[in-house]
């Protein structure tokens, strides 16, 4: 499995390895993000006590699934740029055009995390304080 992404970062993986494995592991990190922050949206109804030591784990949670989408969006889209350097065909720019199309939906999960684990601290803190 290192190989393989290894091979998918370095640009030598086939080009249908992009597509499958890109929009697969797109799909399943951006189907977290929305979960992670509705369940953020229940706790937020809850008690503060109840709601700040759940939270936490839900914050932890949107971090880490935070980094590795950051590290995935990397890993991707420097895969594509030296396979499309490496190939220079049609498949090439297709999937530099999809990269491209698909970088603010990246980055928009990105976002998600970013604010489910604001908002975990900004509860904790309140918490804490009063």
């Amino acid at each position: 499995m290192f190989n393989f992404i290894r091979s998918l970062y370095n640009g030598h993986a086939a080009g249908f390895a992009y597509l499958i494995f890109g929009f697969s592991g797109s799909i399943l990190l951006g189907l977290a993000s929305t979960r992670i922050s509705g369940r953020l949206d229940e706790l937020a109804g809850y008690d503060v006590l109840e709601y700040s030591l759940r939270a936490l784990i839900y914050g932890g949670l949107a971090s880490l699934l935070g980094l590795c989408t950051l590290a995935f969006l990397v890993m991707i889209s420097l895969g594509v740029l030296r396979y499309f350097r490496n190939q220079r065909g049609a498949f090439a720019w297709v999937l530099v055009i999809l990269a491209l199309l698909h970088l603010p939906i990246s980055l928009l999960t990105l976002l998600v995390y970013g604010f489910c684990v604001a908002e975990v601290g900004g509860a904790v803190f309140r918490y804490w304080i009063g």
